[in-house]
This record gives structure tokens, C-alpha cells and sequence, in this order.
């Protein structure tokens, strides 16, 4: 059976800003594997996009790490980006949070100036996952 990589979210101090200002220097601590517990070898890693407020998309390296016994490679994805997801979570949240209050998907996407289907998007992952949260 074929495993897929590990997604390792860190606690990341900087700014979406901050991060890709930082390109392939930004620093992140050394993470142990989530299967075996042995610290992760860097691996190289990729570019990727982002979204924070008023639209703004930054490219940002997402470093990748090895763990030498399981030999499976992982993500370490900064505590301000989603599996999947574009925008980034203080924006996916405030969106979540209108929503919740009543607000309409195109209404919020209105306000954060985002198409509609991406709200809506939210939304309707948030419902399928909310009872195994």
C-alpha cells in the first residue's frame, strides 16, 4: 500500500509577509517524524502560494523533511497555512465566522473580496468535517 506524504504543521512566529520575505532562508526549528519520533532530515522543498488579506498572494517555500529510518518525506507547513487551501487561516477564520453569524457566502466573499465559490467552499468543508472535529 502506498503511503502519501505527512503534512507537519509548526508554530510559526512570522507574517505571511514576513515568510516569503525569508524565500528558502526562513528558519524552521528541526521536527521529528510523526511515526517514528526521529528528527527529520531537510529534504529540500517547494514553492507554494498564498492569500492573506485584501488579496495579496505571496509565493512562499514550504520546506520539505526526510525521516531516515521511515524514509517517508513530509511537509512543514507554517501554522498560518491549510492543506489544500490558497487563502490563509486568519482569512479562512474571519470568513468561517461571518458565516456563522448568519452572514450569506457571497455577502463575506463580498467583504473579503474573494470569489464567491471560495467562501462557499469553506463552508460546505467546514459542515462535511465539523462532526469529526
Amino acid at each position: 500500500m502506498l503511503e502519501h506524504p505527512v503534512a507537519i504543521v509548526w508554530n510559526c512566529a512570522l507574517g505571511v509577509t514576513a515568510y516569503a520575505a525569508a524565500g528558502r532562508r526562513v528558519a524552521v526549528p528541526r521536527l521529528g517524524c510523526p511515526g517514528c519520533r526521529r528528527p527529520l532530515w531537510r529534504w529540500g522543498g517547494y514553492w507554494r502560494w498564498a492569500r492573506a488579506d485584501h488579496g495579496a498572494e505571496h509565493r512562499l517555500w514550504i520546506r520539505r523533511g526526510r525521516c531516515p529510518r521511515c524514509r517517508r518525506t513530509h511537509a512543514l507547513l507554517p501554522s498560518f497555512l491549510l492543506i489544500d487551501r490558497l487563502d490563509v487561516v486568519q482569512v479562512i477564520a474571519v470568513g468561517l465566522d461571518q458565516a456563522a453569524g448568519g452572514m450569506g457566502a457571497r455577502t463575506v466573499a463580498h467583504q473579503l473580496a474573494l470569489p464567491h465559490t471560495t467562501v462557499r467552499d469553506w463552508w460546505s468543508r467546514l459542515r462535511a468535517r465539523a462532526p469529526a472535529l
